[in-house]
């Protein structure tokens, strides 16, 4: 394997996971309870990829040559999966909204401090969410992503070089391990960015309207992947 071949996939990578996407999306609602829910989100997210990895060294991408259907099936799957995870994080998010203004309105009434209120509910949505849940939340959202196989499945392979000294399984291993290494840095970064934001600007009712951006997003993710599946179903049938 050649340098520049490797230093090439590195900034392929960089670039790949700077980029907004549902993994983006899900992290960052995550960790805006707590950063320790954000880092085990980062480590599903990752074992996502490892699985998508494992996928593409041993060679079943034949899957998605061979066997449209099969392919196709795990496209839907992938797509329903975002747009029920886009409508827990909005309806957890409306739910506290209302929760809050609740609270404001009695506390103007009570004269109650605030800023208790928001560490309060702070704590709340950090203890809502297990660090199991947190984890399996950013599994499923990368396993059961359809661009993270297309990506391992087919951009993955242009940087073996059949013509090294290293084998081609090697060379995939590294390039894997490579992909792992800067996905794990980049998610943590991401997590604590995150956090230190959520804490900076303290206030309950901002983070709530992230988590809801977030949740839209994740929506329109979803929405788009269903529409084009429909789209490329009625081209196929029709």
């Amino acid at each position: 394997m050649s340098y520049e071949l490797l230093v090439s996939w590195m900034l392929i990578i960089i670039v790949g996971n700077a980029l907004p996407g549902a993994d983006f999306f899900c992290i960052t609602s995550v960790s805006l309870r707590s950063r320790k829910l954000g880092l085990f989100c980062a480590a599903g997210l990752q074992t996502g990829v490892l699985c998508h990895s494992l996928i593409a060294c041993f060679g079943t991408i034949a899957i998605a040559k061979y066997n449209h259907t099969a392919f196709e099936v795990i496209q839907l799957i992938g797509s329903a999966y975002l747009l029920y995870l886009a409508y827990l994080i909005l309806s957890s998010a409306y739910a506290r909204n209302t929760e809050l203004k609740r609270l404001y309105l009695q506390a103007q009434t009570t004269g109650q401090d605030l800023k208790q209120i928001d560490e309060d509910l702070k704590i709340q949505a950090a203890q809502s969410m297990s660090t199991f849940k947190a984890y399996r939340t950013g599994f499923f959202a990368n396993i059961l992503n359809p661009k993270c196989f297309i990506f391992m499945a087919t951009v993955l392979p242009q940087f073996v070089d059949t013509n090294a000294n290293l084998s081609i399984g090697m060379q995939m291993f590294i390039l894997c391990v490579v992909n792992l290494i800067l996905g794990i840095i980049h998610w943590t970064v991401l997590t604590y960015l995150v956090s230190y934001l959520a804490q900076k600007f303290s206030s309950a009712s901002f983070r709530i309207k992230l988590e809801m951006i977030g949740g839209y997003c994740l929506l329109m993710i979803g929405l788009i992947l269903l529409g084009t599946l429909a789209w490329q179903f009625y081209q196929q049938y029709f």
